[in-house]
């Protein structure tokens, strides 16, 4: 185990004790990064990179402020950021960023005065991961979901980051993995959660414009108000362009998640958004030490507006690779 916390409220900046030999510590900036392990630790944060690029291709942060810890940067292929943090509009979207609600009143998504705080507590382990010609680095962390005034955990998580390397036809793809349980003086735990409560994705400003979202059914959803819409579908994809260049991301659901595919929430105006659900907001669901909760999400970005068929056998490879 790698500690990276002194306290339950932040993680401290005592010195990194590295347990893998695929992992050298690096204190430098979390850009422009030379040849190196491809998961690097620093404080606050951890950067996995994949080769012949000059940035970190994933950064995810953990800092002592913050109410949840959530992937800052996601880049393509060709090195392009899709991902927005802490916009005006809402403060509290964080780029690649996971929440719901908890028992009677304790909201993990939403930043607002008693919100509760998933609370990063240490780095556990990091790893790569071969199948076939497929590789994978990655990096497994514990968080403590604690409620406003307490540190005494409502949820365990175990929560898995992992990056695969991609080749030159293939997009980034990032699997997210988080492994919940009630908190040791908790029995059970309730989830509940609006329709966009999961895993959701925001942005970069110039990619909300003209973006277009589509699935493997090509199925419209359910309308919940406005522009938003819950789409029962295995993935949904979202072509954009950034800054003029076009780019393609895709939120996959894995087939052992519960309830699915419990469905994809998205949105195009005023923004463009994408998240993962467990359909709380029509039936909450009940955690329990002895029946805990895994979940498995995907995110790949693309350079470029693959079709359908390209994501559906993208999709296909990542659920098979996952166990």
């Amino acid at each position: 185990m790698i500690p990276t916390r002194s306290s339950h409220r932040g993680p401290g900046h005592a010195a990194l004790l590295l347990t893998s030999c695929l992992l050298t510590l690096c204190l430098g900036p979390a850009h422009h990064l030379t040849a190196g392990p491809p998961v690097v630790i620093q404080p606050n944060r951890v950067l996995i990179q994949t080769p012949d690029q000059a940035e970190a291709t994933m950064t995810y942060v953990f800092p002592e402020d913050a109410v949840k810890p959530y992937v800052l940067e996601l880049r393509t292929p060709s090195g392009l950021n899709i991902l927005r943090d802490a916009p005006d509009d809402h403060p509290h979207h964080h780029g690649v960023m996971f929440g719901v609600g908890a028992d009677e009143d304790v909201d993990f998504w939403a930043e607002t005065e008693g919100c509760g705080r998933q609370l990063h507590q240490t780095i556990r382990s990091t790893f790569l991961k071969t199948q076939g010609a497929l590789s994978e680095n990655g990096f497994t962390s514990t968080l403590h979901w604690c409620p406003a005034e307490s540190d005494q955990p409502l949820i365990v998580e175990n929560r898995t980051i992992a990056l695969r390397e991609a080749k030159p036809t293939e997009p980034t793809l990032l699997t997210w993995v988080s492994q919940l349980q009630p908190g040791s003086d908790h029995e059970k735990t309730r989830l509940w959660g609006s329709h966009y409560f999961g895993l959701g994705l925001r942005f970069q400003k110039s990619m909300d414009a003209d973006g277009t979202h589509f699935n493997r059914s090509g199925i419209t959803g359910e309308n919940v108000r406005g522009d938003e819409y819950v789409v029962p579908v295995p993935w949904s994809a979202y072509h954009a362009n950034l800054d003029n260049n076009p780019v393609t991301v895709a939120l996959f659901d894995h087939p052992s998640n519960p309830r699915h595919p419990a469905g994809i929430f998205i949105m195009s105006t005023p923004f463009a958004y994408q998240a993962a659900t467990l359909n709380l907001w029509k039936e909450t669901m009940e955690l329990t030490a002895a029946a805990p909760l895994r979940l498995v999400y995907g995110v790949a970005v693309w350079d470029g507006h693959p079709n359908a068929e390209v994501i559906e056998q993208t999709y296909q490879s990542w659920a098979a690779a996952q166990q």
